[in-house]
Order: structure tokens, then sequence, then C-alpha cells
């Protein structure tokens, strides 16, 4: 079979690698000691090095007044709107827990020498932040509200007490973040200087409002308006009925002067009553006659003086009518008709005139009341504008200040949209020096050892030896040595 021969630039590492393998081969005994004796040195380095302990914490982040509101106090001017995302509100939290910040609250609240595991001395607060920064690992999964935050100690009890004033000093940062520090304080002062800013121009409002005896300009605008319009209505009726009633007067006069007051209605004879005395007379006389002729003759002088006086009345009877005719008259009923209708108008316009006096007097004492009205109109509207404005800002500080109450109580009571779900663990198992690690380290490390030590014994020979002789000759010889 044929076989190309290497490449030039190829000889020079098969040559070593060949005269390696020689090398470890003839030296294989120091090969295997330096191996068992590397590997069981760092298994011994590996048993006396320092354990750790780590102690681990999950933090799961809600959405809380902290991801949807605003402080209070941040509202209070012009504000531009902030639309901050779920993942920068993570980061922040995040950023809040690597903080300087939180770790040197951890160290004045411990002490250094509880990190650095000794009696302080210089700068003995400035290395156990350092130490405790290292100690201190954060790890979030890829868009997770899920922070795990892991601390590793010399004991279990140090890493989970460290770790649990480390999440105490934390809340607390975050909650003083989230909020402002004489918030609630500084609201419940304003709100108490504007109520009594609005009870003052209350107070001067409802005044002047007494004096024109309004409650509201609009409305009593409106009443204003209403009665006008109802007056002026009621006017224009009032005038068209006493036009109407004008007319009708003109009218009846004008028929009662063209028709007579009274009509001839009969003509009748009746009995003459102003003769029935001098009958009456004669009559009596006629009786005192007969009376007297029973008693005397007709020349008895008595009688002829009763027939003288019964001649004469017989004389006057004949000369007077026994009966006269009697002509009846009556009133013009049409003419007593036009009257009444005539006086019944004439009392309507006597009405409608008094009436529409009275309108007028109403109308201009309206006048006079919305002029008064229209004059004292600016001075209520900018107390009410005023006393709107006011109480506008009362009720938001009022607002504010129930915020900042709650904010506050929050504060006090660590409630945040930060929530501790697991809390720091207690493990006794260190989680370092990891032993399969060293194991795995520790074999690499002797096993490579081990190949140096002869290499290192012959490298003289070996680079003496190159140059001298050709790559098939050196193989041959290693061939026959094998």
């Amino acid at each position: 079979m044929n076989t190309e021969a290497p490449q030039p630039e190829a000889l020079p590492i098969l040559r070593y690698l060949l005269i390696g393998g020689k090398a470890v081969i003839s030296h294989w005994r120091t090969v295997v000691v330096v191996f068992i004796a590397t590997f069981i040195l760092t298994q011994a380095i590996s048993m006396v090095l320092p354990r750790k302990y780590a102690s681990e914490a999950k933090l799961f982040v809600k959405v809380g007044k902290e991801s949807i509101g605003v402080d209070p106090t941040a509202t209070t001017g012009t504000t531009l709107p902030i639309y901050e995302s779920r993942e920068a509100e993570i980061r922040s939290i995040m950023e809040i827990i690597t903080s300087r910040a939180v770790l040197e609250r951890v160290i004045d609240k411990v002490g250094p020498q509880v990190i650095l595991g000794s009696s302080p001395t210089r700068n003995a607060r400035e290395k156990a932040i350092t130490q405790l920064s290292s100690a201190v690992s954060v790890d979030r999964g890829t868009k997770s509200s899920v922070i795990t935050l892991s601390m590793k100690e010399g004991s279990p009890e140090d890493a989970q007490y460290l770790l649990r004033v480390f999440l105490e000093q934390f809340r607390d940062l975050h909650m003083e973040a989230n909020s402002t520090e004489g918030s609630y304080e500084f609201f419940v002062q304003q709100s108490k200087l504007v109520e009594e800013e609005y009870e003052a121009a209350n107070q001067k409002l409802q005044a002047a409002k007494n004096s024109l005896g309004v409650t509201s300009l609009v409305d009593k605008r409106k009443v204003f308006e209403a009665k006008e319009t109802e007056l002026q209505k009621d006017r224009q009726i009032t005038e068209a009925n006493l036009a109407k009633v004008e007319a009708e007067i003109r009218g009846y006069r004008k028929a009662i002067e063209e028709i007579p007051e009274r009509l001839k209605t009969l003509q009748r004879d009746i009995p003459n009553i102003s003769m029935d005395p001098t009958i009456k007379l004669r009559d009596e006389l006629l009786i005192q006659r007969e009376e007297l002729l029973t008693k005397f003759t007709e020349n008895n002088p008595r009688v002829k003086t009763l027939d003288k006086k019964i001649a004469e009345a017989e004389k006057v009877l004949s000369q007077s009518e026994e009966k006269r005719a009697e002509l009846n008259e009556d009133t013009n009923p049409t003419y007593l008709k036009l009257m009444e209708e005539l006086k019944k108008s004439e009392a309507t316009a006597i009405g409608l005139r008094a009436r529409q006096a009275r309108l007028e007097e109403l109308f201009t004492q309206l006048q006079s009341e919305l002029e008064n009205l229209n004059a004292h109109e600016g001075e209520i509207s900018s107390l009410t504008k005023l006393s709107d404005v006011l109480l506008e800002k009362l009720y938001s500080y009022n607002s504010k200040k129930e915020e900042a109450r709650i904010n506050r109580e929050l504060r006090a009571q660590n409630i945040s949209n930060v929530n501790v779900f697991q809390e720091p663990t207690f493990v006794e198992k260190p989680v370092s020096p990891r032993q399969s690690l060293i194991l795995v380290a520790g074999f690499l490390f002797s096993l490579l050892s081990a190949i140096a030590v002869p290499l290192l014994m012959e490298h003289t020979q070996f680079t003496h030896m190159l140059p001298e002789i050709s790559l098939k000759e050196y193989a041959g010889k290693l061939a026959k040595t094998t």
C-alpha cells in the first residue's frame, strides 16, 4: 500500500509526540509515583480547605402599589406620564438588592466582627462590606418575577442569620425608596391651611349671596329670565285683551246711541179713577134723599138742598168720561242688554288697566333686581371660583394625605410588592469546596504532573537528539527498545 510522506511542517510535532511517548514509557514508574503522590496531596489539601455553607431565599415581585402608583408628593406639581415596564421595575429592585446601601445597613446592624470573625481593626467596616458583597449572590431567571438570594458563610447558622438580616435591611430600604419621609405631616399641614382659606372664602361668598338673596347666580339668572319672559307674555296678553275690551266699549256706546231707550207696546181703555169720589158722593146723596122722602115731601128745604147737590154731581159726571185711554211703554230690551254688556266691558277694562299698571311695576322692579345682580355678579363669580379652586385643592390634599398615611402604615408593617415566599434556608451540607469537582481536578492535575515530570527529565536529551537523527531512524530505535 502506498503511503504519502508527511508534510515538512508536521515532522517536528510527530517527533515530539514520539519522543514524549518514549519518555513516558521509559519512566513509567516515576509517572505512577508522581500521579499517586499528587492525587493524594490534592485530596489532602481539599480536606483542610475551609467549608462554606449557603442559605437561600426567594423573592416574588408582584404587581403592587409600587408598580402602578406614584408617591403623593410626586404629583403635587406639573408631571409627565412615565410608563415603566415590568422588566425595568424588577431590574430596579435587583439594583437595590446589590446596592452598597444594603450592605452598609447589614454591617451597621450586625457589626464588622460578625463578618470578619475577628476583633475590629482599622478599616474593618470596609473589609466587612467587601467580604459581605462577595458572599451575597443574586440571580433571576429569564423574564421571571422570582429573584433568588444566596448567602455563603462559614456556618449554616451564620449564613441563615446574615441572609435574614440582609432581607430585612433590603425591605426597609425598598420601602424608603418608594416613599417620601415626612410626606404625611406635610399634607396634614397643607390640608389644614387650605381648609382655613376655603372656610374664609366660603364665608365671604355666603355673605355676598345673602346680601343679594341668591343661592346660585346661574339659578337666580334663570329665575329672572323666566320671570321676565312670563311678565312680557302677561303684558302682551293684557294689552291685547285691553285693546279688545276698549273696542267692544266703543261698539256698545255707538249701538246705544242709535237705538231708543223705551218702546210703545199697547193702548187700552181703563176706568176713570178720578171720577170715583164724585160718583160715590152722588150715590150717598141719593141715599140721603130717599131717607128724607120717607119723612118729608119733595118741597122740603132739606130735600131741595140734596137735589141741588145731586144735580151738581150729575153735571160734573156728565162732563167727565167714564173711561179713559192708557198708553203702555216698556224699556227697550236691546238697550238694556247693550247697557249691561257696556258696564261689564268697562269693569273689565278697569281691571285690565290696573293689571297693566301692576305688570309695569313688577317689570320695573325685576329690571332693578337684575341690574343689582349684574353689578355684584363679578364679585360673586370671583368668590365662587376661588371657593371651587380651594375646595378642589382641599379634596386633592386630603386624598394625598390619605395616600401618604397608607404609605406610612405599609412601611411601618413592612408591606410591599416584594414578597418573601421562601425564607432563608438552613442547610448543613457545605457548598464549597465541592468534592466531586476537586476529585476530577485532582485527577487531571495529577495526570498532567505525572506526564510532565519525565518530559522535563529528558528535555535536554530530546533537544539534542532531534536535530541529529531523522524521524525514520528514531522510530526504528524506539521500536527496538519497545
